[in-house]
C-alpha cells in the first residue's frame, strides 16, 4: 500500500509509516493515527504543545467564567423576552403552539381541511359584516320613520353593538337564546360497566346497576342538578322534570305496557321476516306478496318494537320516574329480552331502524347465538344553568356552575359510589367519567408527570458529584445544562425567527440531562487522565489543560455534531411543523451544551485546580478519621492525612501544591485509583472479555447468536392495529376509552360528521410561500373554483346528493322523537331552503345562479326564521341558522356577498373517541372517498356545481380523523427515513472522525445491531408501530451513535502498536466516561418511561432500551471486535513481547510502553 519509512518516537523504538509515495488512502501523520484500511501507522505520543482557548481559560479563569455565564444569561434572557413578546394577545397557551401546527399540513387531507377551515373563517366574517351593515340600513330607517329621539336612542344602541361586532352572529345568536333553569347541558357522568364474568346482564349485575341508579337518584339535593326536560307549560308556568335518558335498565323493567315478553321468537324465523319488515317501516302494505299470517305476525312485532323504541325503551320508568328503585314487579325475563335484543342486530331491516339504541347497550360480541354482553354503558346527565345563575354562555360563569357542581358530586358521594374500589361492586367494574371533572384530572396528571422532572436533574447532580467529587463541578453541570434551554430559545427566536414553541420540545430537558452529563464526564475524565499523561502534558497547567481540551474537545465535539445532524435531519425530513421545531430546537441545545462545556465548565474545572482539588471537603478543618493510605482516608471527606496535613492543604508552611505541580516532579501514584476507576479501566471489559481470547471469541459469538432471533423478531414489527392508548392500561381514563370501543356506533355516540364540499378547484389551496415552521399562522389562501355557480342543474344535484346520502349505509341512523322513525343524519340545507320556498308557493329551482345566492343569503339572514330559537340537542325542525356554515359568502370586489361554495354534511359511523390505528381509518377514508366518486360521476353531476370532495369534520386538527390517519402513516414512513438518515450521518462522522473506512462500517454495523435489538425488545412487549414509537425510532438514531464513536475515536487516538492495545487504551481513555454517560442516560430514560401520559413513557423507554443496548454493543462486541480485527500499525516483528504477554496468562507483565513509563499516580482528590 505504502512505501515503508523507518521513524523513531519518543521512547525510542522503530516504527514504521508512510511516506511521500503513499497511496490517496493514506495521509501524513497527524496526533494519531489514521489509516483507510486494515493498517495504521506508527505516531508520537500527544504533543505538549499550549492550545490557544485553553491557555486563554487558564490565564484568565474567573474571565471567562463570568464572560460564559453572563452571555449565557443575557442571551436566555433576551431569547424569553423575545418569546413572550411574540405571544399572540389571544393565546391561551402563551408560545406553546401546536393546533394546526402538529400534522403534515401539506398533505391533500390536510390542505382539503385546511382549506374548508379557513374558507368558513372567511364567510363568518364576511357574514358579520353584512349582518351589521343590515343592522345599520334598519336603524338608518328607523331614525326615519320615528324622528330624532328614536333616532338618538338607535346611536346609543348603535354604539353598544359596535363593541361586540368581532363576536360571530351564532354567538349573538345563543347570547339572545333564553335559557332555562337546569334544561342545558351543564356536566355528564359517562359510566362504562365491565362484567367480572361473561355478562352484565344477568340478576347480579342488573342489581348492582340498579344499587348505583338509586344511589345517584336519592342523592341529596339532586334535583337541583339534574339535567331537566321539558314537559308542558301552563299560565305561563313552565314544567320540567328530571330525566335519566340512558340506562340500560330500561329493557328489562317497565311496567305493563312494556310486554316484550309477549313477542313470540319465532316469527323473527319466518323466511320472509325482512322484506315484510321493510314493508312496515316504510308503511306499504305486504300482504299481497307474503303470506297474510306471516305478515301479521311479523307486523305485530316491529310495531311491539317500535313502540318500544318510543317509549319503554326511551321513555319508561327508568327513565323518567324520580323514584325509580327497579320494582321486582317490573322486572322483566332476561333471557328474553336478550333474546328480543339480539334479533334487532341480526335483521337488517330492524339494524338499521333501531340498531342504535342496541348499540348503546349491547357490546360488538353481542348476538344471537352469543347472548352475552361483558359491557355496557349509562350516563347520567346534569343541566345548567343552576339556581343563582342566568346562563352556561359566559365562560366564567359556566365555569363557577361546574365548580359547584364538582364539589357537590364529590360531597354527595357519588365519587365513592362510582368507583370501582368501592367494595359493593362485586359483579362489574365501573368506570366513570365526569365531564366537568376530566380536565381538571389530565391538569393533574400533567402536573405530576412535571414534578417528576426533579428526580433525574437532582440524581444527575448526584452522580456528577461522585464521578468528579466536586461540589463545584456538579453544580457547574447543573447550570451548564439547564441555562442551555433558554439559550437555544434565543438562537431560534431572534435568530432564525420561529416563535413559537411545540409541545415535543419538553423532551429536550431529559436529552440534555443524558447529553450534558456525557460531555462533562469526557471532559472531566480527560482531566484526571491528564494526570498520567507524564511530566511533558503536566509541565504546567497551560499544557495539561490544552491536552484536556483536544483530546476531550474532539470526542465530545464528534459526538455533538452527532447528534445535532440527527436532530437537524429530523428537521429537515419531518413535514410536521412541530417536529421541525423539536428538531431544530434540540440541535441547538446539543451545540450550545457543548459550547458551555468547553468554556463554563473548562473555567470551573481551573478554578476547581487551582482552589479545591487537593483539599478535603471542608477545606482547612485539619482532621483525619482514617489511617494514611487506607481506602477509607481515599474514599470520604475527611482525608486530610492522605493530602499531607495542613501545612499542605491550607497553605501553612510548605503553601499549597497542585496536582500538575506533583505531576511535574513524579510525585503522583496509581495506587491512588478509585476502584471505580481501575474497574473500568482495567478489569471491565477488558481483563474479564477481552484479554483473553477464548472469552472474547465466546462474548462475539454470544452476540452474533442473540442477533439471529433479534433479526426475526424486528421484521414482525406492523404497523398500529389496534387503538393507541394515551395513558397507562391501568389508569381508569384509558380503562374507559378501551372499554368504550367494545361498542358499536350508538345513537348517543358522537361520530365523525362527513363534509362534502362543492365550489373549490382540485388543488385547493395556494400554498406558494407557506412555511408554518417560521410563519406559523400562515397556511396559505383557499382556490375557490371560477366556474362554480349554483344554477338551478347545480341545485338539483346537491339536492339529489342528500338522497344519495340519506340512502347510504355508511351514514349514521339516529331515531327521531317527533317523527318516531329512524332517520339518517344528513344536515341539507338545499332541502331546507326547498321546502322553505315551496312553503311559500315560490318556485324551485331557481334558474339563475345570482338569484339564487340572494335568495338563499336572504333566507339565511332574514329575521323571521334565522332568530327562532334552536331546540336542545337538536330536537325540532332546524332552522336557516343551522346552515349558516354550509353556505360560503365571501365579500366581492364590489362589497356585495359572492356565494363561492357549498357543503351538506352527514353524520358517519366513525366515533370520535374511537381513537382507531391509521389501517382501520382507510378503510372508512376509502368508503367516503367511494362515495363521494359517486357523487361526482353519477349523482351530482353539473358543470356549474363541479367536483366534491370529503372531510371528516371542519376541525383542523391532528384530532380530526383524516388528519389522525395521514400522521400515524407519516410517523410510520419518517421511521424508516430517520432510521436511514441517522444511520448515514454515523457513518459520515465516523469516517471524518476516524479517517478509516473499515472501523467506520464496523461501527456503523455495531449501531444497526444494537438498533435490531431495541425494536425486537419492544415487538417482545407486544408494541407496534405507532405514532409514539415511530417517532421514538426516528429521534433516538442519534443516542446509539454517541458510545461508538466514542470508544471508535479513543481506538484511534491511541499510540499503541497492536490491536490489543489500542484496545486498552481505548477503554482507560473513555470506558469510565461512557459509562458514567449512559448511567446518567438512563436515569432520565428510566424517569421518562414512569410518566403517565404514554408518549412520554413510551419515548422513555424507547430511550432506556437505545441507551442500554448500544452500551452493550459498544462495549461487548464492538471493542472485542476491534481487538481482534481492528486496524493496527504494522509493526516488523508480527507479534511482540507485549502482545503475547497481554494474550498469556494473567499472571504475565506485559512489556512497558513509553505511556506506561510517563503514566504517575493520581493524587487524592477533594469533593468540593
Amino acid at each position: 500500500m505504502c512505501k515503508a519509512e523507518s521513524k523513531s518516537d519518543l521512547g525510542g523504538k522503530t516504527t514504521r509509516g508512510c511516506g511521500d509515495t503513499c497511496t490517496d488512502c493514506c495521509r501524513r501523520p497527524r496526533a494519531h493515527g489514521i489509516g483507510c484500511f486494515w493498517r495504521l501507522k506508527a505516531v508520537d505520543e500527544d504533543d505538549a504543545r499550549p492550545f490557544a482557548p485553553a491557555v486563554w481559560i487558564v490565564r484568565r479563569p474567573c474571565s471567562c467564567l463570568w464572560a460564559s455565564l453572563l452571555l449565557s444569561l443575557a442571551l436566555s434572557v433576551g431569547g424569553v423576552i423575545a418569546l413572550a413578546n411574540a405571544v399572540p394577545p389571544d393565546a391561551d397557551a402563551g408560545p406553546l403552539r401546536f393546533e394546526g401546527l402538529d400534522y403534515p399540513n401539506k398533505a391533500q387531507v390536510s390542505k382539503n381541511i385546511d382549506a374548508l377551515a379557513m374558507a368558513i373563517e372567511k364567510t363568518e366574517l364576511a357574514r358579520i359584516a353584512y349582518e351589521n351593515e343590515r343592522s345599520a340600513t334598519r336603524r338608518r330607517r328607523l331614525r326615519s320613520e320615528r324622528g330624532e329621539e328614536a333616532g338618538a336612542r338607535q346611536t346609543l344602541r348603535s354604539l353598544a353593538t359596535s363593541l361586540f361586532a368581532s363576536r360571530t352572529a351564532r354567538g349573538r345568536h345563543l347570547q339572545s337564546e333564553q335559557q332555562y333553569q337546569q334544561e342545558k347541558e351543564l356536566a355528564v357522568a359517562a359510566l362504562v360497566y365491565k362484567s367480572e364474568g361473561d355478562t352484565v346482564f344477568d340478576d347480579a349485575g342488573l342489581a348492582e346497576l340498579c344499587s348505583l341508579h338509586a344511589t345517584v337518584l336519592t342523592a341529596a339535593d339532586y334535583a337541583d342538578y339534574c339535567r331537566k326536560y321539558f314537559v308542558y307549560e301552563v299560565g305561563g308556568v313552565r314544567h320540567s322534570i328530571c330525566e335519566t335518558r340512558f340506562t340500560p335498565l330500561s329493557f328489562f323493567y317497565g311496567g305493563a305496557e312494556y310486554d316484550i315478553e309477549q313477542i313470540d321468537l319465532a316469527v323473527f324465523e319466518y323466511p320472509h321476516f325482512d322484506p315484510i319488515a321493510v314493508a312496515v317501516i316504510n308503511g306499504r302494505n305486504a300482504s299481497a306478496a307474503y303470506p297474510p299470517a306471516e305478515v301479521a305476525a311479523v307486523t305485530e312485532v316491529v310495531e311491539r318494537l317500535f313502540g318500544y323504541l318510543s317509549t319503554a325503551w326511551t321513555n319508561g320508568s327508568a327513565n323518567v320516574d324520580p323514584a325509580f328503585d327497579c320494582p321486582v314487579s317490573q322486572k322483566k325475563d332476561i333471557a328474553h329480552v336478550l333474546a328480543v335484543t339480539a334479533q334487532i342486530r341480526a335483521h337488517p331491516p330492524l339494524e338499521r331502524s333501531m340498531g342504535g339504541i342496541i348499540n348503546a347497550y349491547f357490546d360488538e360480541n353481542f348476538r344471537v347465538g352469543h347472548l352475552k354482553s361483558k359491557y355496557t354503558r349509562a350516563n347520567f346527565d346534569f343541566g345548567g344553568p343552576l339556581a343563582g345563575y342566568e346562563n352556561l354562555i359566559d365562560d366564567a360563569e359556566k365555569r363557577r356552575q361546574e365548580s359547584e357542581f364538582n364539589k357537590w358530586w364529590d360531597d354527595s358521594g357519588l365519587n365513592d359510589a362510582t368507583n370501582a374500589d368501592d367494595p359493593n361492586w362485586r359483579a362489574l367494574e365501573p368506570l366513570c367519567l365526569v365531564s366537568t371533572k376530566t380536565l381538571d384530572e389530565m391538569l393533574k396528571l400533567l402536573a405530576q408527570d412535571g414534578s417528576l422532572a426533579i428526580f433525574p436533574i437532582l440524581l444527575v447532580f448526584l452522580i456528577v458529584w461522585l464521578q468528579s467529587r466536586s461540589l463545584l463541578i456538579a453544580a457547574a453541570t447543573l447550570v451548564e445544562m439547564l441555562i442551555s434551554l433558554p439559550c437555544a430559545i434565543f438562537f431560534t427566536c431572534v435568530i432564525l425567527q420561529i416563535q413559537w414553541v411545540s409541545f415535543e420540545q419538553f423532551l429536550t430537558l431529559y436529552i440534555v440531562l443524558a447529553i450534558g452529563a456525557d460531555d462533562v464526564f469526557v471532559f472531566v475524565d480527560a482531566y484526571k487522565q491528564s494526570l498520567h499523561a507524564g511530566a511533558l502534558v503536566n509541565a504546567s497547567l497551560e499544557v495539561r489543560m490544552s491536552w484536556v481540551y483536544r483530546r476531550a474537545g474532539l470526542a465530545m465535539l464528534i459526538t455533538s455534531l452527532t447528534t445535532a445532524a440527527a436532530f437537524v435531519a429530523t428537521a429537515a425530513s419531518s413535514p410536521i411543523p412541530t417536529l421541525q421545531n423539536f428538531g431544530v430546537f434540540a440541535a441547538l441545545v446539543v451545540l450550545i451544551d457543548y459550547a458551555l462545556v468547553m468554556t463554563w465548565l473548562c473555567s470551573c474545572v481551573v478554578l476547581y485546580h487551582n482552589h479545591f482539588e487537593r483539599k478535603p471537603g471542608c477545606c482547612c478543618a485539619c482532621c483525619t478519621c482514617a489511617k494514611p493510605g487506607s481506602e477509607a482516608d481515599k474514599t470520604w471527606l475527611c482525608s486530610a492525612a492522605t493530602l499531607g496535613g495542613c501545612a499542605a492543604i491550607c497553605g501553612q508552611g510548605g503553601g499549597y501544591e497542585t496536582s500538575t505541580s506533583l505531576a511535574a516532579r513524579g510525585a503522583v501514584g496509581a495506587a491512588d485509583k478509585s476502584r471505580v476507576t481501575v474497574f473500568f479501566e482495567d478489569t471491565f471489559p477488558f481483563n474479564l472479555v477481552i484479554k483473553r481470547r477464548p472469552v472474547r471469541f465466546g462474548v462475539m459469538a454470544l452476540f452474533v447468536a442473540i442477533l439471529g432471533p433479534a433479526i426475526w423478531q424486528a421484521t414482525l414489527l406492523q404497523p398500529q392495529t389496534s387503538s393507541e392508548q394515551f395513558l397507562p392500561p391501568s389508569h381508569p381514563f384509558q380503562r374507559y376509552f378501551t372499554y368504550s370501543e367494545e361498542f358499536y356506533a350508538a345513537d348517543d355516540d358522537r361520530t365523525a360528521e362527513m363534509q362534502i364540499v362543492w365550489g373549490f378547484e382540485a388543488d385547493v389551496l395556494d400554498m406558494a410561500g407557506v412555511n408554518l415552521l417560521f410563519k406559523p399562522d400562515n397556511k396559505g389562501t383557499p382556490l375557490f373554483s371560477s366556474s362554480f355557480a349554483l344554477d338551478g342543474a347545480a341545485q338539483l344535484g346537491v339536492l339529489a346528493a342528500c338522497a344519495h346520502l340519506k340512502a347510504s349505509d355508511q351514514v349514521k341512523r339516529e331515531y327521531n322523537r317527533e317523527t318516531q322513525q329512524s332517520e339518517h343524519k344528513v344536515a341539507c340545507f338545499m332541502e331546507a331552503f326547498r321546502d322553505h320556498r315551496l312553503a311559500l308557493n315560490q318556485s324551485f329551482p331557481i334558474a339563475s345562479a345570482a338569484e339564487a345566492s340572494a335568495a338563499l343569503l336572504e333566507w339565511l339572514t332574514s329575521s323571521d326564521v334565522a332568530d327562532e330559537p334552536d331546540e336542545p340537542d337538536g330536537g325540532g325542525a332546524p332552522t336557516p341558522r343551522d346552515y349558516e356554515d354550509d353556505l360560503g359568502y365571501v365579500r366581492g370586489a364590489d362589497g356585495g356577498m359572492e356565494l363561492r361554495w357549498v357543503k351538506v354534511r352527514a353524520d358517519s359511523l366513525l366515533k370520535l373517541r374511537e381513537y382507531l390505528p391509521a389501517k382501520e381509518l382507510r378503510k372508512y377514508y376509502d368508503v367516503w372517498e367511494g362515495i363521494v366518486s359517486e357523487l361526482n360521476d353519477e349523482v351530482a353531476v353539473s358543470p356549474t356545481l363541479g367536483a366534491a370532495f370529503q372531510t371528516a369534520g371542519a376541525n383542523a386538527n391532528s384530532a380530526n380523523k383524516w388528519i389522525t390517519m395521514e400522521l400515524q402513516e407519516t410517523y410510520v414512513r419518517m421511521a424508516a427515513v430517520g432510521l436511514v438518515i441517522g444511520l448515514s450521518v454515523a457513518l459520515l462522522v465516523l469516517v471524518l472522525a476516524t479517517m478509516n473506512v473499515v472501523i467506520a462500517l464496523l461501527c456503523v454495523g455495531t449501531i444497526v445491531c444494537s438498533l435490531i435489538c431495541v425494536v425486537a425488545t419492544v415487538v417482545l412487549a407486544g408494541w407496534q408501530l405507532g405514532s409514539a414509537e415511530s417517532l421514538s425510532m426516528m429521534i433516538l438514531t442519534g443516542f446509539a451513535v454517541d458510545y461508538v464513536v466514542h470508544l471508535a475515536h479513543a481506538y484511534m487516538e491511541s499510540t499503541a502498536h497492536t490491536r490489543l492495545e489500542r484496545t486498552h487504551d481505548a477503554l482507560r481513555s473513555l470506558g469510565i466516561s461512557v459509562f458514567w454517560g449512559m448511567l446518567t442516560s438512563v436515569i432520565s430514560a428510566v424517569v421518562l418511561a414512569t410518566l403517565q401520559l404514554q408518549f412520554f413513557s413510551k419515548f422513555g423507554l424507547f430511550f432506556f432500551l437505545t441507551i442500554l443496548y448500544a452500551y452493550l454493543w459498544a462495549v461487548l462486541f464492538l471493542m472485542p471486535l476491534l481487538a481482534t480485527v481492528g486496524p493496527e500499525v504494522p509493526l516488523a516483528p508480527r507479534l511482540t513481547g507485549t502482545q503475547a504477554a497481554l494474550e498469556g496468562e494473567a499472571g504475565a507483565k506485559p512489556e512497558p510502553r513509553l505511556s506506561d513509563v510517563l503514566e504517575a499516580d493520581e493524587p487524592r482528590l477533594s469533593h468540593v
